[in-house]
C-alpha cells in the first residue's frame, strides 16, 4: 500500500493483483471509502493510481450495481456502476469477481450478508415479479366477484354432473359411478311416466355427453334414446 495512503478513518477490505483496467494491468484495492487502481509498470512499479468513492456507487432496490459479466472466450469482468458512469474491471477468476460484489454491496450499503450470484440478474427484475404477482392477484380477486370459474374448478363440476347422470340412470349412489354394467333395454322401461318435450330433450343430452366421455356405447346411447323419446 506504500503506492497510495490510506486517509485516517480508512481501512483496506480486499486486494487483488493482475486485474485490467482499460488495456493496462495492476492492482486492485477495495477501502472503507474507495475502490482504487493502481496501474503496474512492467517492472511491478507503480505508474499511476486513481481512486472511485464507494459512495458514488448507485444502489437501486437495496444493492449496490456491481455486476459480473460473463462473455465467451474472454475473462470474467467487474462492472460497477458509479453516478459518474460504469467502470470495468478484467479478473481472472469468477470467484474473485464474486468475492469483491459482495464486499462491494457491504460497503456501499451497509449490509452484511448478499448472494453474489443473484449480481448477474439484470436490475429491476425483482419489481416486475412483484408487480406481476400483484396483477394477478387483482385478477383472481375480479373474476372472484364477478363469478367467472377458473379452467379447474369448471373441470371439477363437469365431472360431478356426468357421475350425477350415470348415477340417475344406473342407480348409483350420491356421485359415484356405477360399478355393474347397464341394464339392457327392454320392453318393462316402456311403462315408465311419460317425460315433457323438455325433459326429453334435456335427458338426451345428458345421454350424449356420457356417449361423448365413453361411459355409454352408441348402442347403450341409441337404446336409452329411444326410450326417452318413447320410440
Amino acid at each position: 500500500m506504500t503506492d497510495y495512503e490510506l486517509q485516517p478513518n480508512e481501512s483496506v477490505i480486499m486486494k487483488s493483483e493482475d486485474v485490467t483496467y482499460g488495456r493496462h494491468s495492476g492492482d486492485l484495492i477495495l477501502t472503507n471509502l474507495n475502490i482504487i487502481w493502481v496501474r503496474r509498470g512492467a517492472t511491478g512499479k507503480a505508474k499511476g493510481v486513481q481512486q472511485f468513492p464507494v459512495q458514488q456507487i448507485k444502489i437501486f432496490a437495496g444493492k449496490a450495481q456491481a455486476f459480473l459479466q460473463k462473455t465467451f472466450g474472454e475473462y470474467p469482468k467487474l462492472e460497477v456502476n458509479f453516478i459518474s458512469g460504469q467502470e470495468s474491471f478484467e479478473f481472472q477468476s469468477k470467484k474473485e469477481v464474486e468475492q469483491w460484489i459482495h464486499n462491494i454491496n457491504q460497503m456501499a450499503t451497509g449490509q452484511t450478508e448478499f448472494d453474489a450470484s443473484a449480481s448477474t440478474v439484470i436490475p429491476g427484475t425483482e419489481i416486475v415479479t412483484e408487480t406481476l404477482e400483484t396483477v394477478k392477484g387483482t385478477v383472481d380477486a375480479f373474476k372472484g366477484a364477478l363469478g367467472i370459474k377458473s379452467k379447474s374448478e369448471l373441470a371439477t363440476e363437469t365431472a360431478k354432473d356426468i357421475a350425477g347422470t350415470v348415477g340417475a340412470f344406473f342407480g348409483a349412489k350420491g356421485n359415484e359411478a356405477p360399478t355393474e354394467s347397464p341394464v339392457p333395454y327392454t320392453e318393462q322401461t316402456q311403462q315408465k311416466a311419460p317425460m315433457s318435450f323438455d325433459e326429453q330433450i334435456a335427458t338426451v343430452k345428458k345421454l350424449k355427453d356420457l356417449l361423448d366421455a365413453g361411459i355409454l356405447s352408441q348402442e347403450e346411447f341409441d337404446a336409452k334414446k329411444r326410450d326417452v323419446m318413447g320410440l
